[in-house]
């Protein structure tokens, strides 16, 4: 996990944000995810950062689109019904030199 947390856009005119450099190589993936993911699941026992640690965990040079669909799977199937909240993901990677 990389970053902190910080305010929800939308709440102020003036959102508290931080900033943080990552660096990702060729071959990696970056998933962005919403609190719907890790709220997924029982209320004692949410999915939380733990289970979407352990899904990408299985996930090593997938694409992009396989790493949502596991990680969105893997939340939906974490509670009984219907989801709670809205599930939002998205994963980008950056392309091999020769691909380019």
């Amino acid at each position: 996990m990389a970053g902190r947390f910080g305010m929800m856009v939308g709440l102020g005119i003036e959102p508290l944000l931080h900033d943080v450099e990552l660096r990702i190589g060729a071959g990696d993936v970056l998933l962005l995810y919403t609190d719907g993911v890790t709220e997924a699941g029982p209320r004692g026992q949410p999915f939380g950062d733990q289970g979407v640690a352990s899904v990408l965990r299985e996930l090593a040079g997938v694409s992009p689109q396989a790493v949502v669909d596991a990680v969105e799977r893997a939340a939906v199937a974490a509670q009984p019904g219907d989801p709670r909240d809205d599930i939002a993901l998205l994963a980008i990677s950056v392309a091999p030199i020769a691909a380019r």
